[in-house]
């Protein structure tokens, strides 16, 4: 009863896949492509070993899908560590995509193939100019040396004409040829070498895709001033040249030659009244005097007890 509900829940998943292509499949179902014909007997929910292949499943911001259109696809495998030998597996992609290759080849071993020791790939779906839709690869070992983790990598290029909502499918195709077809299994492919293949094909695989998304805020930062206040020298004195300084922009200003900028607002409206005139530069002059008789407060402490007794004073 429990294997009959599961097989209606996935062939429900993937009538609804027909139906609404736009969907992404995330959960783990059937291999496109062929049929995977079952042995008489062996039902895959019986399978002790139960892996599952995934494609990389990728959601990428427009913008920085046109910044980086060369991506990175991963396949992978849990579930299965020291388990299995003999494998080929079939990847088709969307036609939009471009297959790169890497030194030479359309497909790149990972980690979990490190203790494999025969390894090839080959591309696949070749169209009418011999360009490849996709990509074989297989493994051979003379013990179950296979591991969890990646198996195989691909490098695929986006199209130029890239827009949001577009999605471009990556799928395990399953083929079944008269003499051979594709596999996952153990180095005898005895019974559970073999109910663990029929549940890979039937059960294990999660589909990959890249997926163009609304494209991600750029946020410019505000520019760093690095200035002090009563200091529009820079050179980290208050003192009378400072004062002078802000009294020959007080004339530039007074006489319509010069707009002060942001840098000299923060240095020279030390009383922050919103004005840059004569009362600033009397304040830094008063400062100097301090400074130079013995003060030892910083320029803010004595700006507030000035502001402060200048306040005592008007009241």
């Amino acid at each position: 009863m429990k294997g009959t509900i599961i097989r209606f829940i996935s062939a429900g998943a993937a009538l609804l896949m027909i139906l609404a292509p736009s969907i992404t499949r995330v959960y783990a179902g059937r291999a496109a492509g062929d049929p995977y014909k079952l042995e008489s007997g062996l039902d895959p929910e019986n399978s002790k070993i139960k892996p599952i292949l995934s494609l990389s499943q990728i959601e990428l911001p427009l913008n920085k899908a046109k910044e980086e259109p060369e991506q990175s696809i991963e396949l992978t495998v849990t579930g299965a560590e020291g388990k299995y030998a003999s494998t080929g597996l079939h990847v088709k992609f969307d036609d939009r995509l471009e297959i790169l290759k890497d030194d030479g080849d359309y497909a790149t071993s990972g980690p979990a193939l490190k203790r494999i020791g025969m390894i090839d790939s080959s591309p696949d779906w070749l169209d009418e100019n011999n360009v490849p839709h996709g990509v074989f690869v297989m493994t051979g070992a003379s013990s179950n040396k296979g591991r969890d983790g990646v198996m195989w990598t691909f490098l695929l290029r986006l199209p130029d004409d890239i827009q949001v909502g577009d999605v471009y499918p990556i799928e395990i195709y399953y083929q079944k040829g008269k003499s051979s077809g594709d596999l996952f299994t153990d180095l005898l492919q005895d019974k559970e070498g073999r109910l663990m293949d029929a549940w890979v094909f039937t059960h294990g695989i999660e589909q990959g895709y890249i997926k163009i998304t609304e494209e991600e805020p750029t946020t410019v930062p505000e520019p760093v001033i690095k200035v002090k206040k009563g200091d529009p020298n820079g050179d980290g004195i208050i003192d009378a040249v400072d004062a002078s300084y802000m009294m020959a922009n007080y004339a530039k200003i007074s006489t319509g030659v010069y707009e002060p900028d942001i840098e000299d607002i923060m240095t020279c409206d030390v009383n922050d009244d919103g004005m840059m005139d004569a009362v600033d530069a009397s304040i830094v002059l008063a400062y100097y005097a301090y400074v130079s008789s013995g003060g030892t407060d910083e320029f803010e402490v004595f700006l507030e007890t000035q502001m402060f007794l200048r306040q005592a004073i008007d009241r």
